[in-house]
């Protein structure tokens, strides 16, 4: 999702359609990559969002990611 800390155009209107659902009072399920997780958790904070990660290897990985998303 993100280059160097940017977001593409159409990453900005995943984004914006994301928080327009979620603003809807609906849950959103998406199944993401580490980086697509932190992505979403950054720019719209993790409430209202099941985040499926699909790249996570092993514990201490998902350990550690999930501690970074502050979950």
């Amino acid at each position: 999702m993100v280059a160097r800390g940017v977001l593409y155009a159409s990453e900005r209107h995943l984004l914006h359609a994301l928080s327009r659902i979620r603003s809807a009072g609906k849950l959103c399920q998406l199944y993401v990559s580490a980086q697509g997780a932190r992505t979403i958790v950054s720019e719209l904070g993790g409430q209202g969002f099941a985040l499926v990660i699909r790249d996570v290897v092993d514990g201490r990985e998902a350990e550690g990611l999930l501690h970074e998303l502050g979950v």
